[in-house]
């Protein structure tokens, strides 16, 4: 038996599209593979941070109970850079609202 160009065509035609899926499908595993790992970077980058970030806070926790006298330690909050609070308000959460409309009161 003989196939029919017809059938042949099918077949070709049936070989590309699922190499092209193939190749597609192959470059989105290795994007998704590419992104994965990016994010590990970033997870081990912040990890390390946060250690750095604990071992100062040790650090200023060991200063501050060693008996700093409060001129040194306003000095200290200079030097690092920190800022007087001003005035602090609070939000304030009520009965089930999460949202409400500008200009309703509180029953």
């Amino acid at each position: 038996m003989t196939r029919s160009p017809r059938s042949r065509v099918r077949k070709k035609l049936l070989w590309a599209f699922n190499l092209a899926a193939l190749l597609g499908l192959s470059g989105l595993y290795i994007f998704q593979v590419n992104t994965l790992v990016a994010f590990a970077y970033q997870i081990a980058d912040q990890e390390e941070e946060l250690r750095k970030l604990k071992a100062e806070y040790q650090t200023l926790e060991t200063s501050l109970v060693q008996g700093y006298s409060l001129e040194e330690l306003e000095a200290l909050a200079l030097a690092r850079n920190f800022e007087k609070a001003g005035k602090v308000s609070y939000i304030e959460l009520f009965e089930g609202a999460v949202a409400r409309k500008e200009g309703e009161t509180r029953e």
